[in-house]
């Protein structure tokens, strides 16, 4: 499973690893600082061989390579869900100031 954008809750992983049975989720954000509350969050709920964190430039390339285009490596193989909870932003000016960590 791949969670697009998970932020620092990440509400998926630790839902789908604790009461769904998913054996590995992939969560990315842009956002270091979201990151690293995540990375408490999966300690706190015992997920660590569950859950992968990853920061990812999601906006940085999104037309060149997509949105997970400069996130995924060759070794991580194929993935059978991807799932996203979007923020909502008034303008591509506000999308681009919130993963301030985001550069390319």
């Amino acid at each position: 499973v791949i969670d697009l954008g998970t932020g620092a809750n990440l509400i998926y992983p630790l839902l789908g690893a604790s009461e769904a049975g998913w054996g590995y989720t992939l969560a990315l954000d842009c956002d270091a600082a979201a990151l690293k509350v995540a990375a408490a969050n999966v300690q706190a709920a015992g997920l660590q061989d569950k859950v992968e964190l990853r920061q990812a430039p999601m906006l940085a390339g999104w037309m060149e390579r997509g949105p997970l285009g400069s996130a995924l490596r060759p070794e991580d193989g194929n993935f059978d869900l991807l799932v996203c909870n979007p923020p909502f932003f008034a303008s591509s000016e506000e999308a681009q100031a919130s993963c301030k960590s985001d550069a390319a």
